[in-house]
């Protein structure tokens, strides 16, 4: 798949208007007569969606506020014939949303649109797709929020229509046997989180020229757009996401590792903790390098956000998270950026589908964390008090055996766990502890090399 993104941020209505040329290739031995659609932000169009009602208006502390709801709509849906206007075809009427989980009728976070003629074998269709992007204010790892200065934010993830990854007999759990593949499309839940193809976005994001940028992908060049407004081109080639931030309030660091070019984007009245930010960014570079494999990317950009805007990750951009004066004996700030940079890795290179098998990014990750962290800064990596130490590795232990460690299997799908606790554990804690107790048996050397 691939994407060329145009995105126009509306700050006056926490929104953006958007355009999308989408490439799909058929990777089947048979026609494919329908293309299946994720449409995350009608996740919080109300409270009836699936994600609302499962997380009950609120996701790790942070309230939905459904008086600022966000949603997605599709105004226009074009197939192009040989990449050009000439013969484009009308497809939006029929477009219509499917529930594969759980049959919620008010749930819109899919969409499956019924193709005119099946794409072939190897064939390549062109869609021209503009949108309306309401963002909401941040609740769960997207929206607008007002930062500690008063002024606006925001992080525009899962915001345009993004293909699902359609899976060929032998991939994954779809039997080498079976007729055709199917596409695996998940509803938006209040725990799981993405799935996708690879491919290349191009990426043109036009903002108030008062605004600092970054995006996932390497910046080519900025030119007017206006008076007011300047459009920010990036290209990020093999990922399977993209995602942007914007605001009037970033300070900006930037630092080197390798080959690797550092951004950091920090609120102006937390512009004291970017050395942190940044010394944490590189022990990770450099360990995730040394034992799992060397990062792929030439840049990566870290965003301090606000509220439940941190602790995410996309394909060359995280968001990390801090708060004024944060002690220095309380390492929150590199934990959370450790660990949102292993991302890049676990699900990132990997590619694994996080709704259905959060274990292995999420655990498999924790597990990478906790060396890192307790690497770089010791025994009391997490907290550094004397008398009282606590190290990642204890803290992993200490979260599984400390809740219901018995409630949940590392394999299940994300939104099936009983409760939010039970998925955490057995996503996070659970898997990093049971990667510990597997290199107590085979020694850190043989862990390496699995």
């Amino acid at each position: 798949v691939s994407y060329d993104l145009a995105a126009e941020l509306l700050p006056e209505a926490n929104a953006v208007q958007g355009t999308a040329r989408i490439s799909w290739r058929n990777p089947d031995r048979v026609p494919v007569d329908e293309l299946q659609f994720h449409l995350y932000l009608n996740a919080f169009r109300d409270t009836m969606t699936t994600f609302m009602r499962e997380s009950g208006g609120a996701h790790r502390g942070n309230s939905y506020d459904p008086n600022k709801a966000g949603h997605i709509t599709l105004q226009s849906m074009d197939i192009l014939r040989q990449g050009t206007q000439v013969g484009r075809e009308d497809i939006l009427p029929w477009l219509r949303f499917v529930q594969p989980d759980d049959g919620n009728p008010h749930d819109e976070t899919v969409a499956a649109v019924t193709l005119p003629r099946p794409v072939a074998p190897g064939e390549t269709i062109e869609l021209e797709i503009d949108f309306y992007s309401k963002l909401p204010k941040v609740s769960a790892r997207t929206g607008w929020e007002i930062t500690g200065r008063g002024e606006p934010f925001y992080l525009v993830a899962q915001w345009f229509p993004k293909l699902g990854v359609y899976e060929v007999p032998g991939q994954r759990y779809v039997p080498e046997d079976a007729p055709s593949g199917k596409w695996s499309t998940h509803q938006f839940h209040a725990n799981s989180e993405f799935y996708a193809d690879f491919g290349v976005y191009h990426l043109h994001i036009t903002a108030p020229s008062t605004y600092t940028v970054g995006a996932s992908g390497r910046l080519q060049e900025t030119t007017a757009a206006s008076d007011t407004t300047l459009t920010h081109y990036y290209i990020a080639e093999d990922v399977h996401d993209v995602a942007w931030t914007a605001s009037p309030d970033f300070a900006v660091f930037e630092d080197q590792w390798r080959h690797v070019a550092i951004r950091l984007l920090l609120p102006n009245n937390h512009a004291d903790q970017a050395q942190r930010h940044l010394e944490d960014t590189n022990a990770a570079l450099e360990q995730f390098d040394a034992w799992v494999g060397p990062y792929p990317y030439t840049t990566l950009t870290v965003v301090d956000g606000v509220g439940g805007a941190n602790g995410m990750e996309y394909p060359t951009f995280i968001t990390a998270g801090t708060t004024y004066k944060m002690p220095s004996w309380l390492r929150a700030p590199e934990l959370v950026t450790i660990h949102e940079f292993g991302h890049q890795y676990f699900y990132g290179l990997l590619a694994s589908n996080e709704a259905e098998e959060a274990w292995l990014d999420e655990g498999l990750n924790s597990y990478l964390e906790t060396h890192v962290m307790d690497s770089t800064y010791g025994r009391g990596s997490v907290l550094d008090i004397p008398g009282l130490e606590l190290s990642d590795t204890h803290l992993q232990i200490f979260s599984y055996v400390s809740g219901t460690p018995d409630r949940g299997p590392l394999f299940r799908r994300s939104w099936e766990y009983d409760t939010e606790q039970d998925y955490g554990v057995s996503s996070y804690a659970k898997p990093a502890t049971v990667m510990h107790s597997l290199a107590g048996y085979v020694g850190w050397e043989t862990m390496v090399e699995i």
